[in-house]
């Protein structure tokens, strides 16, 4: 059970002097630990300090390596779209080149356009006929 706390004026002057004692030779043992508050305050701050300082150096360090690897991929999307638009030009001459052939190809399958062959028989057919 806790002893219970007199008022000052009833409390006798020898307790007084013994509980000032008391309170002294307390902070006498914890005075080690008193005196280590600043250099715990003082460290943590340094800690946080070089915490904070590293973060930022390692984030600059990602802004920079990503900066980088951007103009890569930049760069070899340039030349990617290069090359596709040369394939396209490329392609657009090829078929530009072979689509006449394929269409008097198709017209003479059809018939409606004679082939050198055809023509041949024609002259062949008339001089015959001019013989007959």
């Amino acid at each position: 059970m806790a002893p219970r706390i007199k008022p000052d004026h009833l409390v006798p002057p020898y307790l007084l002097t013994t509980n000032v004692f008391i309170s002294l030779s307390c902070l006498a043992r914890f005075a080690p630990l008193v005196a280590m508050i600043p250099i715990i305050l003082i460290s943590t701050t340094l800690f946080l300090s070089l915490s904070l300082a590293r973060t930022h150096l390692s984030h600059s360090l990602s802004l920079a390596q990503s900066a980088e690897r951007i103009a890569q991929l930049e760069d070899q999307l340039n030349r990617m779209r290069t090359e596709q638009r040369r394939a396209r030009v490329r392609e657009k001459r090829e078929r530009e080149r072979i689509l006449p052939i394929v269409v008097e190809r198709v017209l003479q399958r059809v018939g409606v356009v004679r082939g050198e062959e055809g023509e041949k028989e024609d002259v062949e057919g008339e001089g015959e006929r001019l013989l007959v």
